[in-house]
């Protein structure tokens, strides 16, 4: 069920805020993650000779690595408030604020699969997605940009949007 509280003073509430969790990245993670730890293994066995505190510090490094790139990418949070649309990765390492007077339409398409996810330039704008393929939220924007959001929840997303551009066209 998606829900759209209306504007209830000068500022609007938060009135949308979704969070995705990209069960793919952790599945790769922790399979890159254990053939790194493999290697490691293998390199330092066949390295006898060297010191067992660098072994450690390799494997130390490694996890180091691979836990910031698992808490700067497991989620996408999607949220629409005030007069903005915010979206950030993980602990919010990235995020980027879009006002919603700058959003021309909204629409539901289909991402191509190849497009994966991440954060990437795509054919006239920008791509922010947690899961490979499947429909996105695609804003154009009044410079004719594209930017698409991938969700789990893309309907909800749309309507809240379009409701929330709606509301301030209206009070402006």
């Amino acid at each position: 069920m998606c829900l759209f509280m209306p504007d209830q003073g000068n500022e609007m509430p938060e009135i949308y805020q979704h969070t995705q969790i990209g069960r793919l990245n952790l599945v790769m993670l922790l399979g890159a993650a254990g053939v790194t730890f493999m290697v490691l293994n293998s390199a330092f066995d066949a390295a006898s000779m060297l010191n067992p505190g660098l072994l450690r510090l390799a494997y130390l490094v490694s996890a180091a690595g691979f836990l910031l790139v698992f808490l700067g990418f497991s989620t996408l949070t999607i949220r629409v408030s005030g007069n903005a649309l915010t979206i950030w990765f993980g602990w919010r390492g990235y995020r980027k604020v879009i006002p919603l007077e700058i959003i021309k339409t909204v629409t539901v398409v289909h991402n191509p699969w190849g497009y994966l996810w991440g954060i990437k330039s795509i054919p006239g704008g920008i791509l922010y997605a947690i899961a490979p393929g499947g429909p996105v939220v695609e804003l154009t924007l009044q410079d004719d940009r594209v930017i698409r959001l991938g969700s789990d929840d893309v309907e909800c997303l749309q309507h809240t949007l379009q409701r929330a551009i709606a509301s301030q066209q209206m009070s402006a």
